[in-house]
């Protein structure tokens, strides 16, 4: 087994829930090699002192999640396609000569997540962050033809949301619903609300009340898509399936983007079975 070998990073703020270290060191021990991955916190003032680090090959190479994904595209020396049309990174490649490379494997994990259910005609997500433009840019190149952005400050955040999805909708969270939601519907919550935040008690039943105020009352047939993953039934799930829809965890999203990012650094990948006993094991320990 190779020895010293430098750690691999997340990168963003809140981590310390983040099930991607367990993955990834189990996957670097499937293959042979002893690197570690590790969550550091990260703020937009610390981004480039990280970055730093792995140019100098003291980490291999870095996940990046909320809230430094766009923050850390225009940090690159170059970026792949995936992550220049949806000008969001999420996977830092260090190449031989130190400079690095953005990637973004959030859309290509988000669709494979999903392979067992039709593509839609509408996607209707919550929120707009790195993520959100990301899955929804995969999703219009799959062939979905109605996208639709959920947010809190429309005036801000429409012109740019538009110039990274064209033809996308957006509308606020006080909007009326604009189609109505069925089988031929995926609704997608990517902001953080929910995360950590069991159903049961006060604080599930406050997030739960906040939800319902987004939805309409019956979604019948519809794909809810909860990018949260921890706890792995959130309170927007919850919600959805009280309204007919088919929930469905952001556990797989995780899984298939880190097996993306992994082959990305290593140019190896070790069975999903790997990935999914150590996230799930991972996950149960979170939840008690």
């Amino acid at each position: 087994m190779k020895r010293d070998s430098p750690p691999f990073l997340l990168l963003g703020t809140p981590v310390v829930h983040s099930l991607s270290p367990a993955m990834h060191t189990a996957a670097f021990h499937a293959i042979g090699r002893d690197n570690h991955y590790l969550a550091r916190e990260t703020t937009q003032e610390t981004l480039e002192i990280r970055l730093d680090e792995i140019r100098r090959g003291e980490a291999g190479g870095a996940n990046i999640t909320v809230p430094l994904k766009h923050a850390a595209f225009h940090c690159m020396d170059e970026v792949s396609e995936s992550a220049r049309r949806c000008g969001a990174v999420n996977t830092v490649e260090r190449l031989a000569d130190g400079k690095l490379r953005g990637h973004s494997t959030d859309g290509e994990g988000f669709l494979k997540s999903l392979s067992a259910f039709p593509l839609p005609k509408t996607a209707l997500f919550f929120g707009g962050g790195g993520a959100a433009i990301s899955v929804a840019r995969t999703l219009q190149d799959a062939g979905v033809t109605a996208v639709w952005f959920t947010v809190r400050r429309r005036a801000e955040v429409q012109t740019a949301l538009q110039d990274r999805i064209p033809g996308a909708w957006v509308r606020s969270f006080e909007d009326p619903f604009p189609v109505e939601p069925g089988p031929d519907t995926w609704l997608i919550q990517s902001t953080p609300l929910g995360t950590g935040t069991a159903v049961e008690g006060p604080d599930g039943e406050a997030v739960r009340r906040k939800i319902a105020s987004w939805l309409p009352e019956t979604c019948a047939g519809a794909v809810a898509v909860d990018l949260i993953y921890y706890p792995e039934h959130t309170p927007f799930l919850h919600e959805a399936e009280k309204r007919g829809c088919l929930p469905v965890s952001g556990l797989g999203m995780l899984v298939y983007q880190a097996m993306a990012s992994f082959q990305i650094w290593t140019n190896q990948c070790p069975p999903e079975t790997v990935w999914w006993t150590a996230a799930r094991d991972a996950l149960a320990q979170r939840q008690g």
